[in-house]
């Protein structure tokens, strides 16, 4: 019940902000309501008075006229400009409402998505151990031995799952926070090749490639690059929904640019494909954080490129990056 309730209160505190925001809209309405129409008021009166003391019927008609008009325009100006400051202002604190409860959201995902590897890490530790010990006492049979491997296997793969979430997190903040990258030459394909590398001993059962990679330099930073496609590796493995995920990836120059396509054989996405790329975006049935296309796309927007994502029929990304023209030394962008 107390953490129904930690859940409940800020959206209880956001209800409040915006019904305080709507009121105050309504009052500043109100204002420019009253005062134009006393401000008309006031101008009528003074014509009748003009008229009483005097004044001709058609230089008191004149000058209604232009007062008429004057307070028109001042007071629509002053309402439009009162009012769209308010919509702004409504709008910025919706956007921040929305941001501040996907950062709930986000956490929430992020630490069950740390529980749930730290608890399996914890379990294969202790039956290693255990096997460990009685290895001491009588060496393990072929079954055993099997068994240990497998733990060991699962170990390794709940260890990158580990790994990867914090990094996440940790280019997240670093992102966010306006943090920069390296800008300097370098060849994407040994990067490319270490990941796939890592990723198929990870899942050998799960993942398997096609590769039609050519030598190509492009300007970047070679980290935030392993950043980028991990997270496409892992965007499949996680939301393909295939026993056997098989991934097609290519690397070409075309011009001063080099162009990198990322293409899986899953069952893609059923949303629209300009929400591949928002923050916290997510599937109706993703268990994601919504983070790893974000970064993806950040990243590669940092490094000067560009990226393109479509969800049917598969996922897929084109990831289009400056070709390195001269050898640099790095720097800072």
């Amino acid at each position: 019940m107390k953490s129904a309730n930690s859940v409940q209160k800020p959206h209880r505190r956001y209800g409040w902000i915006l019904a305080i925001q709507g009121l105050w809209s309504l009052t500043l309405l109100a204002l420019v309501v009253w005062w134009g129409s006393l401000l008309f008021n006031q101008a009528r009166r003074i014509s009748e008075l003009e008229k009483l003391g005097g004044v001709s019927i058609e230089i008191s008609d004149a000058q209604w006229l232009k007062t008429e008009r004057m307070l028109l325009a001042e007071s629509s100006f002053f309402f439009f400009a009162l009012f769209a400051t308010s919509l702004l202002l409504f709008w910025l604190n919706w956007r921040e409402i929305r941001r501040s409860r996907s950062l709930h959201v986000f956490f929430a995902s992020l630490t069950h998505e740390l529980k749930t590897p730290i608890a399996s890490v914890r379990l294969q530790s202790e039956s290693l151990g255990e096997m460990l010990e009685a290895a001491r006492l009588k060496p393990m049979s072929v079954e055993q031995n099997a068994q240990a491997e497998t733990l060991l296997n699962r170990l390794l793969s709940d260890t990158d799952r580990l790994e990867n979430h914090v990094e996440r997190a940790l280019e997240l903040a670093r992102v966010e926070g306006g943090g920069k990258l390296l800008r300097q030459e370098f060849d994407p394909l040994p990067l490319i090749r270490e990941q796939l590398r890592r990723w198929k001993s990870t899942y050998p059962d799960q993942l398997e490639t096609e590769e039609h990679l050519e030598s190509v330099m492009i300007l970047g930073d070679p980290v935030a690059f392993q950043m980028i496609f991990r997270n496409l590796l892992e965007n499949s493995l996680k939301h393909s929904q295939m026993d056997k995920v098989k991934i097609r990836i290519t690397a070409e120059p075309s011009g001063e640019q080099a162009i990198i396509r990322f293409l899986d054989n899953g069952k893609g996405f059923a949303g629209p494909a300009r929400a591949l790329g928002k923050l916290f975006s997510r599937g109706a049935n993703s268990q994601g954080t919504g983070v790893g296309l974000y970064l993806v796309q950040e990243l590669v927007e940092r490094m000067g490129g560009k990226a393109h994502f479509t969800g049917q029929p598969h996922f897929s990304a084109e990831i289009i990056l400056r070709r390195g023209s001269e050898t640099q030394g790095p720097r800072h962008v």
